[in-house]
């Protein structure tokens, strides 16, 4: 499911960067489900995951960038 929601949201270079909760809002899970899912997905070569930060006192964190290394 979660690389149903990617690939609907990547660009043409089948990249997109989206936040962990709306991807958990999309696929009706838990935030740590979509953690998991991707850290899986990530080791096996499917996807790839770029943290985004912000330049803020601490870097908070923003959203992912996920590249997709699939069809």
């Amino acid at each position: 499911m979660l690389c149903v929601v990617l690939l609907a949201n990547s660009d043409r270079t089948k990249s997109c960067t989206v936040t962990v909760n709306f991807l958990a809002s999309q696929m009706s899970c838990s935030e740590r489900n979509v953690q998991r899912t991707s850290k899986s997905l990530a080791e096996k070569g499917f996807i790839e995951v770029e943290a985004q930060f912000i330049e803020t006192e601490g870097n908070a964190r923003t959203a992912n960038k996920y590249f997709l290394h699939f069809a």
